[in-house]
């Protein structure tokens, strides 16, 4: 066996060692335990409905950014627009899409106010 392979091998020995078989991983649990009071109940719900939501945003700014990257690649030829702000469309779009945050942020809010109002 060469000095490299030994080498490898001990590593992803150690390496499994250290992360397979460890007993960290027995209860590795993800989400909130169970709830048992109401209030816990609509703070576990209102936390699923962020998770969901913020999955989705996240797919679809990678599927946006995904097709950016590949439709205006500078390998394909494209040259960006320098004047994208100055034009209607550029002017906006700087003005809603933080409109539209602001309306997701404020759709969550109203639940958690809710789950603020039986405590």
């Amino acid at each position: 066996m060469s000095a490299f392979n030994r080498k490898w091998l001990i590593n992803a020995s150690a390496l499994f060692l250290l992360f397979g078989v460890s007993p960290v991983f027995a209860e590795f649990a993800y989400n909130f335990p169970e709830s048992v009071s109401p209030l816990t109940r609509n703070i576990h719900d209102l936390h699923m409905l962020t998770t969901k939501l913020a999955f989705w945003i996240m797919v679809v700014i990678i599927a946006i950014v995904g097709y950016a990257i590949f439709k205006f690649r500078k390998s394909a030829g494209y040259e960006a627009d320098q004047e994208f702000h100055k034009g209607t469309f550029g002017v906006w779009s700087w003005l809603l899409v933080p409109v539209v945050v602001l309306g997701i942020d404020f759709s969550i809010s109203g639940p958690g106010l809710k789950a603020l109002d039986m405590v």
